[in-house]
């Protein structure tokens, strides 16, 4: 029952004198963990399994989970024990932290004011919320347990359920836009699907989180006619690797143009590794990389924080080994961005895992209210209110807000009459101004819901700011007034692109004559539009004014440029081009007006004018006379 050897971990845990005393020595409380493995020194050829209290080399009682397998001489005689210990100790306490979040979440999940629905693997579905099935105007019965295709038709079923399946491979979260048209009207959700894992890390279903962006998305549409001003982004990425040499970025793969905010392989490649590294970590991972040069051995697991492009600080692992690229000695690097981990973390600790996933994965603002007093707000409030999270925990949304309402009532009047109502069960859906942290008035949209944790009565606040709205109202009107403009003067071929040469409009001239209707050279690729010379040409001279442009508000290009063009039909004719640069009233560039003029025929003549001199010079050299040209 001695302990008579230990690894590293062993002693680090028990404290180096551990060997020569008795394992229960360092038992916390009364165990029969001796009865337990027994078996084992009867010579049992199967581990044993324990999980016993012990006391750490600080004095803390830790949980420790034992693996108990028998050691045996040459002989075959059982001399003896060898154990391997996990400290379980945190994962007990998140066990029991998340039985007490159980009851927080369902009720954040039921008052939420975006759909929630769970889903089987094979497409069953599980749970709606409330708002869930006011949504889809039926009763809990007309959805629980049914599967996908059932409810929504065999075409649409299948696509949900290869979403399903999709997120079921997916460590990220998965976000799908569509058209639904229900029997309470027709509307556009953002769906966000997410596995549900279980204790071991297994995958059991799919969470999916619906927001109604209705209002947001007709607007969208109505500005997509004139302006195509937004992409999507897809998160998607497995670890990140760097290479580089003597300190040089020199390949990065796609997910670590993600990680760092890049948009190309540009954006990195040729600069100082260790410009990415936090101030707080270059020494430490100088030191790595000066050990992997001179000793060609493999720097392990290291927690460090990298600057992202855009400023943002995260948290990763890195593991660098030695590597041989292109003929020369260079460090490969392997990060994996352990921010959400990080991030997690803090929230078992807070007892707060699945509340806070939901919390947090709201595109409005939400806060928990204790009375008027907020107690708890998301990642969106601090970004639509441009503060930090002590600007706003333990103040009120009076403190966020003018002292007067747009109607003229003093805020504090208006919001308690709110706060009031809510309390007494009755929900409320208002309009409201708000203040961003540097005074700046933003119209929001609010809803109130009173919801019990723990018996407690507490208000679920949602704040969706509703400006964009009259913004794109605005841009709107401008964009049109901006285009109509272009059609009732134009004079030659005339068409707008934004800065990545995507046409925003083109004149009825250019659909005539290349034979492409406006939608169909919206979807062309550059290559699909000029003959290779021409396209390396224009793309010279962009690269090469494009910082000229954001640079200098005064900048104008005036060089016309010959460029040669596809037809529908496959031939290509030539436009003399003439190039300005639109700029916004700050004077940033937000677009390119081309003004064209066909040249093809004067293109043409040049080239027979080039074939009969070069014919001439021939002959003439073939002629058994001398012959000269002289000047007069």
């Amino acid at each position: 029952k001695v302990y008579t050897w230990g690894n590293r971990a062993g002693l680090e845990f028990f404290g180096p004198d551990v060997l020569g005393h008795e394992a229960s020595f360092y038992f916390e409380g009364e165990q029969d963990t001796y009865h337990q493995v027994e078996p084992v020194f009867k010579g049992m050829e199967n581990s044993i399994y324990v999980e016993s209290w012990q006391r750490r080399i600080d004095g803390e009682k830790r949980l420790l989970a034992w693996y108990c397998n028998a050691l045996r001489d040459r002989d075959g005689n059982v001399t003896g024990a060898v154990s391997s210990a996990r400290d379980i100790t945190e994962l007990v306490k998140t066990e029991e932290a998340l039985k007490h979040s159980e009851e927080r979440y369902r009720l954040l999940v039921e008052n939420s004011d975006f759909g929630v629905g769970f889903y089987s693997l094979d497409g069953t579905i599980l749970f709606f919320n409330s708002k869930a099935i006011r949504n889809m105007g039926g009763k809990p019965e007309d959805y629980i347990g049914k599967n996908l295709v059932e409810i929504f038709g065999q075409e649409a079923g299948q696509i949900y359920f290869e979403r399903v399946e999709a997120t079921a491979q997916s460590k990220a979260s998965l976000e799908y836009e569509d058209f639904v048209s229900l029997e309470t009207g027709d509307y556009w959700f953002l769906y966000t699907y997410s596995r549900v894992l279980d204790s071991l890390g297994s995958v059991t279903g799919i969470q999916i989180i619906s927001h109604d962006i209705t209002p947001l998305k007709k607007m969208q549409i109505a500005l997509k006619d004139s302006e195509e001003k937004y992409r999507k982004l897809v998160e998607l990425s497995p670890d990140a690797i760097v290479v580089h040499t003597l300190g040089k970025i020199v390949f990065a793969n796609q997910a670590a143009l993600e990680k760092m905010g890049a948009r190309s392989a540009d954006d990195l490649l040729g600069k100082n590794a260790i410009e990415f590294v936090h101030p707080d970590f270059r020494a430490m991972a100088l030191e790595r990389i000066r050990n992997i040069y001179e000793n060609s051995v493999m720097a392990g697991l290291a927690h460090e924080k990298f600057i992202r492009l855009d400023g943002r600080v995260i948290d990763v692992e890195t593991t660098a080994i030695p590597f041989v690229y292109d003929g020369k000695p260079a460090v490969q690097l392997i990060v994996r961005d352990i921010t959400d981990k990080m991030r997690m973390e803090q929230e078992i600790a807070d007892s707060e895992l699945k509340f806070r996933t939901l919390f947090e994965s709201s595109h409005d603002a939400l806060f928990l209210m204790d009375g008027e007093i907020f107690i708890e707000c998301n990642p969106s409030t601090l970004s639509m209110f441009r503060c930090t999270r002590d600007e706003v925990i333990g103040y009120t949304p009076f403190d966020l807000s003018p002292e007067i309402q747009p109607d003229g009532v003093p805020s504090r009047t208006k919001g308690l009459k709110h706060i009031t109502s809510v309390v007494e069960g009755n929900n409320q859906t208002f309009e409201w101004m708000h203040l961003r942290q540097d005074g700046t008035p933003f119209e929001a949209e609010i809803v109130l819901n009173k919801i019990s944790i723990s018996g407690k009565i507490y208000i679920q606040a949602s704040v969706r700011d509703i400006s964009q709205r009259k913004a794109d109202e605005d841009k709107l009107r401008k964009s049109e007034a901006r285009y109509r403009l272009l059609s009732d003067n134009m004079t030659d071929m005339v068409w707008l692109m934004d800065l990545e040469l995507v046409p925003l409009y083109v004149s009825p001239s250019i659909e005539k004559v290349r034979g492409f209707a406006f939608e169909e050279l919206k979807q062309l690729k550059l290559e699909d539009n000029l003959t290779p010379e021409s396209l390396d040409r224009l793309l010279k001279i962009y690269h090469a004014e494009l910082p000229k442009v954001l640079s200098d508000v005064n900048y104008v290009y005036d060089q016309p440029i010959d460029l040669e063009y596809y037809k529908k039909d496959g031939t290509t004719f030539w436009l003399e081009i003439l190039f300005s640069i639109i700029r916004s009233e700050t004077g940033s560039p937000e677009s390119v007006l081309c003004v064209g003029r066909d040249i093809t025929e004067y293109k043409r003549t040049q080239e027979k004018l080039k074939e009969s001199e070069e014919q001439l010079k021939f002959i003439a050299n073939l002629l058994p006379v001398s012959i000269a040209k002289i000047d007069k």
